[in-house]
C-alpha cells in the first residue's frame, strides 16, 4: 500500500493562499458595510471573488497531498456556500422577500451576510493554525517508538 505523502511546502503555500483569500473577504466585506453601495453587482462581487479564491486554494491543497485534511474540505464548503450560495441568492432572491422589503434593505442584508460569512471563515482558519502541522505530515499508521525511561 503506498504511503500518503504531503508536500509540506506546497501545503503551507496553499494554506497561506487560503488565509489571504479569507482576509481579503473580511476586508472587502467591512469596506462594503461602511461604504453602503447601492449596486447589486458591487455587493455580489465580494462573494464571487471569495468563491474563486476558495476553489483555487482547494485545488492547491489537494494537489499538495491534503486530500484527507478536513481544512481543505472546509474551504471547499465555505467557498460553495458562502461564495456561490450568496451570489446565487443575491441574483435570484426569493420572490416573497422582494415584496416584504425594499431593495435597500436587501442590499444591507447582503453586506451583513458577507461580513458574517467572512468573519466565520477567518475565525476557523486562524483557529486551525494553532493545531500542530506535524500531525498532518506524518504517514498514516506509523507510531513513534514508546520509551519507558525519562531523559533529563
Amino acid at each position: 500500500m503506498p504511503e500518503l505523502a504531503v508536500k509540506a511546502e506546497v501545503w503551507k503555500r496553499a494554506f497561506r493562499f487560503s488565509l489571504v483569500n479569507a482576509a481579503v473577504f473580511v476586508v472587502l466585506s467591512v469596506m462594503l458595510l461602511l461604504w453602503e453601495p447601492d449596486s447589486l453587482p458591487v455587493i455580489l462581487s465580494v462573494p464571487a471573488l471569495f468563491f474563486l479564491g476558495a476553489m483555487t486554494s482547494f485545488v492547491m491543497l489537494i494537489r499538495g497531498g491534503g486530500a484527507f485534511a478536513p481544512i481543505a474540505w472546509f474551504i471547499l464548503g465555505a467557498g460553495t456556500y458562502f461564495g456561490l450560495g450568496t451570489l446565487v441568492g443575491g441574483l435570484a432572491p426569493d420572490e416573497r422577500s422582494i415584496y416584504a422589503m425594499s431593495q435597500a434593505t436587501l442590499f444591507d442584508m447582503l453586506t451583513r451576510i458577507n461580513l458574517l460569512n467572512s468573519s466565520s471563515v477567518m475565525l476557523v482558519l486562524v483557529t486551525s493554525m494553532s493545531f500542530p502541522l506535524f500531525f498532518v505530515f506524518q504517514p498514516v499508521g506509523i507510531m513513534p517508538p514508546i520509551s519507558f525511561h525519562a531523559e533529563f
